[in-house]
């Protein structure tokens, strides 16, 4: 009498041996058939269907900004003059460099307002001077004189310094120019 496995074969009755053969022959196709269809899986799983390409296509167009941090940090205000009750842009913080001697206001009083702001709209010079975040310091002249002028420089992001000279503007920003009386400022909103 012959007995059926699972795989269809016959096997005789008595041959434990040929049974164990037959059982690993049968191990082995399942475990082949297992790893095809593992196989087929992986390769279903690992293909990339529409939203993994739209996620690879933003992550490659995506902008890197790399910022030099050699470069000094920007001017925080724009400094002005009051005009007319309207905030006059004097020195556009985009524009000025640092170190550089620029000609604010002619020096015949002993005081003079130096007004800075934030505001974006600031160098239009049609800003009221009354607005919220406009400030002011007040600078002072040893020796007023009606042939001298104040000259602004911009020294660290919310630091100024200010002399007096009766020099131009091209003359005070040579190098062989020295300078006395320099004052600091640290502009702070109030």
């Amino acid at each position: 009498m012959q007995k059926k496995i699972s795989s269809g074969k016959s096997i005789p009755k008595t041959g434990k041996s040929e049974v164990t053969e037959i059982k690993k022959e049968e191990t082995e196709n399942n475990a082949e058939k297992s790893n095809v269809e593992s196989r087929k899986l992986l390769e279903r799983i690992s293909r990339p269907n529409g939203k993994t390409g739209v996620a690879f296509g933003l992550l490659d167009t995506r902008v890197k900004v790399v910022q030099n941090e050699s470069e000094e940090s920007s001017f925080k205000y724009y400094i002005g003059q009051n005009r007319k009750k309207k905030f006059k842009c004097i020195i556009d913080k985009d524009k000025q460099k640092y170190g550089q001697w620029k000609r604010f206001c002619q020096a015949s009083v002993d005081t003079f307002d130096i007004w800075f702001t934030r505001t974006a709209n600031a160098p239009s010079n049609s800003v009221s001077i009354n607005e919220i975040g406009i400030y002011s310091e007040t600078g002072f002249i040893d020796e007023p004189s009606e042939d001298k002028a104040v000259y602004i420089k911009l020294v660290s992001p919310t630091d100024i310094e200010y002399t007096v000279s009766s020099l131009t503007e091209e003359e005070i920003n040579k190098n062989e120019v020295s300078i006395k009386g320099v004052e600091r400022i640290t502009l702070q909103e109030k």
